[in-house]
């Protein structure tokens, strides 16, 4: 058995307007519902509508750290920092 891959929006209800929506003039789609609809519009185009300073640049991960001070190799001293720090 062979398995085919269809397009994602082949069969789908939303497919036509989604093409409508592409294939609309981007003034007119303004006029009607405003930018964010036209930027929308000229995305399906393939046009990017965001400057490259628009694009926030990835996060840097954070780190949460919680120092004892020395080496902790008490159990019952760790379960009560934990506790504490869950706490909070």
């Amino acid at each position: 058995m062979v398995l085919t891959r269809k397009p994602i929006l082949e069969g789908n209800p939303v497919a036509p307007a989604v093409q409508d929506l592409k294939e609309a003039s981007p003034r007119g789609i303004r006029a009607i519902f405003g930018v964010v609809m036209e930027r929308t519009c000229q995305e399906l185009r393939g046009l990017s509508c965001l400057a490259r300073e628009e694009v926030a640049p990835p996060r840097k991960e954070i780190v949460a750290s919680t120092s004892f001070g020395a080496m902790a190799i008490d159990i019952g001293a760790l379960e009560e920092a934990v506790s504490t720090y869950m706490a909070h």
